[in-house]
């Protein structure tokens, strides 16, 4: 099995296992992709574009959480990743609230959940069709019910040579919601990162260089 990649030591603490229950965020756009995130971090991953109805998705992801388990033998904390669920809006016609039902059971299942989803602006800012309002209703949800959302997006000010995008980190609105965190211990920042031809990622602050 290939090694984990290393995580940056500015973003570490961001990625160190979640509390109990709780759920993080992680956003992307068309042009800044979430999966060196979700290779740096730790858990069970899987993937949104599984075939077959909601049902069906829901049994591949608790069948897989439970042989990650060892069929119920392990005691290990289970981390699941849900990387691209938002592509059932678009492929399977799902709505918002079926998607959140579909969250809220299968993180009964699990130590903490991550999701991955799209938030280009122009989905998120102003949805005029069915689509784009399921889409944008389900990642509202997910920001709501999430302890930390971490961002990935272009620069403002287009490409650079030496830099693949920013990385935002906040508090979601469950932050604080299991009353163990306290006012200082969570920073919200925006750093930069560049992702090499060879997969290894650097993160450093604005103006700090690579």
């Amino acid at each position: 099995m290939p090694s984990q990649p290393p995580i940056p030591p500015l973003i570490s603490p961001y990625l160190a296992l979640p509390p109990p229950t709780s759920l993080t965020l992680l956003t992307s756009t068309l042009g800044a992709a979430t999966s060196w995130l979700v290779l740096s971090g730790l858990g069970l991953g899987i993937d949104g574009t599984t075939g077959g109805g909601i049902e069906v998705v829901e049994k591949e992801i608790l069948k897989a959480v439970d042989a990650a388990r060892g069929g119920g033998k392990g005691k290990g904390r289970v981390v699941l990743v849900l990387d691209g669920l938002d592509f059932l809006v678009a492929a399977m016609g799902v709505t918002a609230k079926e998607m959140g039902d579909l969250v809220g059971s299968v993180r009964e299942h699990v130590h903490s959940t991550i999701i991955t989803a799209c938030a280009d602006s122009s989905l998120m800012q102003s949805p005029s069709t069915p689509l784009e309002i399921e889409h944008t209703a389900f990642v509202t949800g997910m920001a709501h019910l999430a302890r930390c959302v971490m961002s990935v997006r272009e620069l403002d000010t287009g490409g650079a040579r030496d830099v693949s995008g920013v990385l935002g980190v906040s508090r979601g609105a469950a932050w604080g919601d299991d009353g163990e965190e306290g006012e200082g211990e969570f920073e919200e920042r925006e750093v930069l990162f560049f992702v090499g031809g060879d997969g290894g990622v650097r993160v450093f602050e604005k103006g700090g260089g690579g």
